[in-house]
This record gives structure tokens, C-alpha cells and sequence, in this order.
């Protein structure tokens, strides 16, 4: 359940549903603005799990990883909508979908074929309940100063 206030947001349930409320009253650019916010965040845990794996790292894996963290793009569609991914500009968004996927290691001889795993950062950054809060909670945060905004305070 949820409720929209004049003066406050009251999230009693998913903050999803309370966003989800926004979306369909607020302009395109006020759902633009939220949204930014809440990329912003998911980005900044994104490049820290890129840059900081559980698995163990090589010295030559580092600047595959600061390429891929320099491809990172962000675009904004006409409804408000953004969308984190990786560019292909950069050519380096094949290398991130290896290494959060993982891998067969094929030859020209045949097996038997190695299989590298994945590092699955995205999936990590997606399921972390620190980051969820944080996006939930920066998203919030920007979708009350809008309402105020809109009352006049």
C-alpha cells in the first residue's frame, strides 16, 4: 500500500509501487530526474563490483576492467526511461558479457574445453539488497522533492 502526500511520500509495502505511481503522473522529465538518480547509484556499486571481483584476479585483468568501466553508458528514452549498458562504441561490451557469463575455452584441436565461470557482477550488483535500498532510497529522496516542488515548498 501506498500514499502520496502533500508533504511526504509513505511507502507501506514496495517502494516499486510508489515509483510505479510517480511514473504515471509525473512528466516524462520528473520520471527522467528519478531515474537518473537511482542509475546513478546502481552505476557507482556496478564499477565497484567490476573493479573488485570474488573471484581471483590477474594483474593484466585490471585495465580489461577500467575499459570496460570506461564503456559504461547511460541513455535516456522519450518516456523518462534510462538504461545502463555497456556501449559498443567501446568495443570492450563483448569482454563484459564474457566475463559476467563466463566461458567455454574452444581450440582448433578439440577438447577436452575448459569452462571459465563468470564473475556475474551485473546479477550481484542487481540482487544486493544494499544496493536495492540505496536506489530505493535516492529515487524516494528525488520523488518527494518533486512533489514538493509541485505544492510549492
Amino acid at each position: 500500500m501506498w500514499l502520496i502526500m502533500a508533504s511526504e511520500i509513505i511507502v507501506k509495502g514496495k517502494t516499486d509501487d510508489a515509483l510505479d505511481v510517480l511514473s504515471k503522473v509525473g512528466t516524462p522529465k520528473e520520471r527522467s530526474k528519478v531515474n537518473h538518480a537511482g542509475m546513478r547509484v546502481f552505476r557507482k556499486n556496478l564499477e565497484d563490483n567490476i573493479r573488485n571481483p570474488d573471484v581471483g584476479r590477474k594483474d593484466s585483468d585490471i585495465m580489461r576492467r577500467e575499459k570496460m568501466i570506461d564503456t559504461l553508458t547511460t541513455t535516456t528514452e522519450g518516456a523518462g526511461r534510462v538504461i545502463i549498458g555497456f556501449s559498443k562504441k567501446g568495443e570492450k561490451a563483448y569482454l563484459a558479457r564474457f566475463m559476467n557469463d563466463g566461458w567455454d575455452s574452444k581450440n582448433q584441436y578439440g577438447g577436452p574445453y575448459r569452462h571459465n565461470p563468470g564473475e556475474h557482477f551485473w546479477e550481484k550488483t542487481e540482487n544486493d539488497d544494499k544496493t536495492k535500498e540505496a536506489v530505493s532510497k535516492v529515487m524516494r529522496k528525488i520523488a518527494k522533492e518533486i512533489l514538493d516542488e509541485r505544492v510549492g515548498r
